[in-house]
């Protein structure tokens, strides 16, 4: 066969359907064309297309999938493949009465090559009801992302890896920076029932509080409203979803010690057949393939493993492609010239661009050495501390330090922590006033890991930090009135039961017992029938003149203490009326508490006791008062139902306040209030006064 002849095969594209053999006598022609150099250039050119197009019509390129006796036969029992999803973007979701997203297009993919029919169900699931569904083959058969993990490999079938994601912790735009899971443990994390990361986060970080939710919305929204701090997840989903749900306020704060996060196709047990055909099908999908797939449905970047045939396949396209840009370089020279000139004068605007911004940034920017010599400063220099650019360029920056060892105390926590966050100074202006500043600080690495440069941005807090101690002054006199207005209050309380126990009540007892002299006196049947009816009434009287002293202020709690006020009016008030059944325990003795301080705790305990028969619907409540070392502990518990102290909806209930001020009045006497309690198993309040 002649060359040129090997070129009208080459233009009439029947290369492809030519034999073996025939492929063999073109390649070896094209091969000897190539290295006879003084042949035409267009001639040249169209065999290197025929070499490529003969490369990609092989076999190592054919896209066909080979299957053993076993899977051809399960395939010829033409089974139906269910498939159920959640709302989990970018892999699969609902989008116009349609499930789209990239392992939906994987699994046409594998659908076209091999034949299976896949039935998605046009409808939400739960993530746990779409597993248990799996595990008892009720459907679905096959859940076309989920992470391989021991404990699921035990109960069905996995695919190999189809996608692999690095996890990254996604906040609140404006909320403090988040650098690691550490950095959570003393805030509320968002995660979605019974994925991996709940477990894992459950059982490595025990300290760290999860909120639960069910779906990736909720947890998401949960972020987005500020009523969790932060969401971990994969850096391929949680950008589609944000977007998906249109939470515009999230962004992704740094990435997490977990591990990544791998992708593959959950089977049923029982189909061994079916993991094997997908095995092949998505090895067979070409990595450009699988790109195009991830591009169309997001727009994170993520590097895929390269198989071997990858490797042959890439390899002999290199080669084409080197051999095409040495033809074409000439060619192309000038236009790479016309390109480079283009990108120089964008790149000079954007430096101008860029020096706008700095220009007019408010917050003022400086880069250092490690000495501390300034290199780099922003014009904004001038509007917090007075100077301009040139008088502060090559100083030191710690003589603008109040006190000059501050800056050896924040360049020594920049190494212990790399970073720092919202770190507060003082700093003295030119004209000798001290403003406080808060600062942003990092480290600059060279190429080998060793710091050079140290970069910080300040802002001046001085009013906020001004205004910040005025609030706390004002909520400190508050405190003080509010307990003022308490004592106050029981003070009036003991003297209207003093006055009526003085004055009512013994009037009360004088005229019963004169009416009882003058009937033991009379003769009258009739008139000592009315004095006794009188009598009754006195005595009825007295006892309600008896309760309401009791009520407003115990005569046992001045006379006695704070043990035998507490009994009394819990054996009268919770026993007695509310048919709740109490005990107290402890020492009888005062606790040398001051009158003032007796009166303040009798108030809390009565308002806890108030709680139960309110609210706690209990049978029993126990109160017991000890003393450990210098300290008063008092027990408040009951066995009702119990609350989440901690959620949103007890929050907004009305007796929230009430232990919140209760817990104010133990602070401000130097005290604290613990709240043990659980939905359905009681309440257990502990008050600790130092003695």
């Amino acid at each position: 066969m002649s060359p040129l002849k090997g070129f009208d095969y080459c233009k009439s594209g029947i290369i492809k359907n030519m034999t073996k053999k025939d492929q063999k006598n073109i390649f070896t022609k094209i091969e000897q064309i190539l290295k006879f150099k003084k042949n035409h250039f267009r001639l040249r050119l169209f065999c290197i297309i025929a070499y490529f197009n003969l490369i990609v019509s092989s076999p190592l390129f054919s896209q066909n999938v080979i299957l053993n006796e076993e899977e051809q036969s399960w395939l010829a029992e033409n089974h139906t493949i269910r498939v159920y999803y959640w709302q989990h973007p970018p892999y699969f979701y609902l989008k116009v009465d349609r499930v789209v997203g990239i392992s939906v297009d994987l699994l046409n993919k594998v659908s076209k090559n091999t034949g299976i029919k896949f039935q998605f169900e046009n409808r939400l699931y739960h993530f746990a009801d779409v597993l248990q569904g799996l595990i008892d083959h009720e459907g679905p058969d096959l859940v076309a992302a989920i992470m391989p993990t021991p404990d699921r490999e035990k109960i069905f079938l996995f695919s190999k890896p189809y996608m692999n994601s690095h996890r990254f912790i996604f906040t609140w735009n404006d909320d403090i920076f988040i650098s690691s899971i550490a950095k959570l443990f003393d805030k509320n994390l968002a995660v979605v029932k019974d994925y991996v990361v709940h477990r894992n986060l459950a059982g490595k970080f025990p300290s760290i509080d999860l909120l639960v939710f069910n779906n990736y919305e909720e947890a998401l929204r949960a972020v987005s409203l500020g009523k969790a701090t932060a969401f971990i997840c994969d850096l391929i989903s949680t950008p589609a979803m944000i977007n998906e749900f249109g939470l515009k306020n999230l962004k992704v704060a740094s990435p997490c010690e977990l591990s990544d996060h791998p992708f593959a196709m959950g089977i049923r047990n029982g189909w061994p057949e079916l993991r094997n055909i997908f095995n092949k099908a998505l090895s067979n999908i070409l990595a450009v393939e699988k790109t195009a797939i991830l591009n169309k449905w997001s727009s994170v970047e993520i590097d895929y493993e390269i198989s071997p045939e990858d490797i042959i396949k890439w390899a002999f396209i290199f080669t084409l492609f080197v051999l095409i840009i040495i033809l074409f370089y000439l060619f192309i020279n000038v236009s790479l010239n016309k390109r480079l000139k283009q990108k120089i004068t964008k790149l000079a605007e954007s430096e101008e661009k860029y020096r706008g911004v700095f220009d007019s940034i408010t917050d003022v920017f400086m880069r250092s050495d490690i000495e501390g010599n300034c290199i780099l400063i922003s014009p904004s220099i001038f509007n917090l501390l007075g100077y301009t650019i040139e008088e502060v360029l090559g100083e030191n920056l710690s003589t603008f330090y109040t006190n000059p060892a501050d800056r050896d105390k924040l360049v020594q926590k920049i190494k212990e922590k790399g970073s720092l966050q919202n770190y507060e100074v003082e700093l003295t202006k030119k004209d000798g006033s001290i403003i406080t500043a808060s600062a942003n600080v990092r480290f600059i690495f060279d190429a080998k890991g060793n710091p050079i440069y140290i970069e910080s941005i300040f802002r001046d807090v001085t009013e906020q930090k001004e205004a910040e101690s005025q609030i706390l002054k004002h909520q400190k006199r508050l405190k003080e009135l509010a307990i003022d207005l308490t004592l106050a209050e029981e003070k009036t309380r003991k003297q209207i039961a003093g006055d009526l126990h003085d004055h009512v009540g013994q009037l009360l007892t004088s005229s019963r017992m004169q009416l009882s002299t003058i009937n033991d006196e009379m003769d009258s049947t009739q008139i000592s029938k009315k004095i006794k009816n009188i009598s009754k009434a006195l005595l009825m009287a007295n006892q309600a003149t008896r309760e309401a002293i009791f009520s407003l202020s115990p005569p046992q709690l001045h006379e006695i203490g704070l043990y035998a006020g507490i009994h009394d009016w819990m054996k009268e008030e919770i026993e007695g009326k509310h048919r709740i059944k109490t005990t107290i325990s402890g020492k009888k003795e005062s606790y040398k508490l001051e009158e003032n301080t007796r009166y303040l705790l009798f108030r809390s305990v009565k308002e806890l006791m108030i709680n139960v028969y309110k609210h706690a619907r209990a049978t029993h409540l126990n109160i017991e008062l000890k003393r450990k070392k210098d300290m008063l502990e008092i027990v408040v518990q009951d066995d009702g139902v119990g609350f989440d102290y901690n959620s949103n909806q007890f929050k907004l209930k009305s007796k929230s306040y009430g232990l919140f001020s209760i817990q104010e009045r133990i602070s401000d006497l130097g005290g604290s209030m613990q709240i043990n309690s659980t939905p359905g198993f009681g309440t257990i309040i502990k008050l600790s006064i130092p003695l």
